[in-house]
C-alpha cells in the first residue's frame, strides 16, 4: 500500500525524481552518475526567479541540442550556368531550372534569402514536348478589346520569332506564386534563340542537364 504524500512534500518529490530516473535510464540517459542528482536538486533547491522547468526537458535541451542554420545575403555567392535545351524535355527542365533559380541544390538554402544561381538556355526553339502538346497545348492571349481572349498553340510561339516565352512561362509557373522574392528570382534566367548569348563575360558553366536522365532528352 503507497502512503499519500501531499504535492511539493519530500515524498512527493523524491517519488517524481525516481519516475524521472528511470525514464532518463529507458532512454539511454542515465549513464551519467551525476544526472539523478542534478535532477533531484532541480525539484528540491528552489529557483530564484522565472517558472520551474521540467528536468527531463532541460536535460534532453542540454544534451540533444542543433541550431537552425540561416542564410545570410552576404554569404550567398552566385554562379552562372549555361543549359543548351536542344531535345530537352519542356517540363523537366523547367523543373530543375527553377529549383536553381531558388536556390534549392545548395545546402545554406533558405527559404525567405535569395540563394539561387544565374541559368541562361540557349537554343529555346529546339526544346521538346512530349505526347501532342505541340498542337493541342494552347497559352492564353488577350488583345485587350471586348472579345479579345485569344488562343496561341505551342507549335505556333515556338515556330515565331519569340520561342523563348515557351520555356520563360514553363519556370515562371513552377515558381512561387506572387512573390517579391520569387519575381527578383525569376529576374536571373536569361532564356535565347539561337546557340548565342550575350553573357560571355560572366563564364558561365555548363550544366549538362541529359546526362543526368536518359528521360530529360528525346
Amino acid at each position: 500500500m503507497m502512503l499519500w504524500a501531499a504535492p511539493g512534500s519530500p515524498l512527493h518529490k523524491w517519488r517524481y525524481y525516481n519516475t524521472v530516473s528511470k525514464t532518463l535510464k529507458n532512454c539511454g540517459f542515465g549513464v551519467d552518475p551525476q544526472t539523478p542528482i542534478s535532477i533531484f536538486r532541480a525539484f528540491v533547491e528552489p529557483r530564484p526567479t522565472g517558472r520551474a522547468r521540467s528536468p527531463l526537458k532541460t536535460h534532453l535541451q542540454t544534451e540533444n541540442t542543433m541550431k537552425t542554420y540561416h542564410a545570410k545575403p552576404t554569404d550567398v555567392q552566385k554562379k552562372w550556368f549555361l543549359i543548351d535545351a536542344e531535345g530537352l524535355i519542356l517540363g523537366r527542365l523547367a523543373a530543375i531550372v527553377a529549383d536553381i533559380l531558388r536556390g534549392k541544390h545548395k545546402t545554406m538554402y533558405t527559404p525567405h534569402i535569395d540563394t539561387g544561381d544565374n541559368v541562361i538556355i540557349v537554343n529555346a526553339e529546339k526544346v521538346k514536348l512530349t505526347g501532342r502538346k505541340l498542337e493541342q497545348k494552347t497559352y492564353p492571349w488577350y488583345s485587350g478589346y471586348t472579345s479579345g481572349l485569344k488562343d496561341r498553340p505551342a507549335k505556333r510561339i515556338i515556330n515565331g520569332p519569340f520561342p523563348q516565352r515557351i520555356i520563360e512561362k514553363a519556370v515562371e509557373r513552377m515558381m512561387p506564386k506572387d512573390s517579391p522574392l520569387a519575381r527578383a528570382q525569376f529576374t536571373k534566367l536569361k532564356v535565347y534563340k539561337g546557340p548565342t548569348h550575350p553573357h560571355e563575360a560572366q563564364t558561365p558553366e555548363v550544366l549538362d542537364i541529359a546526362s543526368r536522365n536518359p528521360k530529360n532528352k528525346r
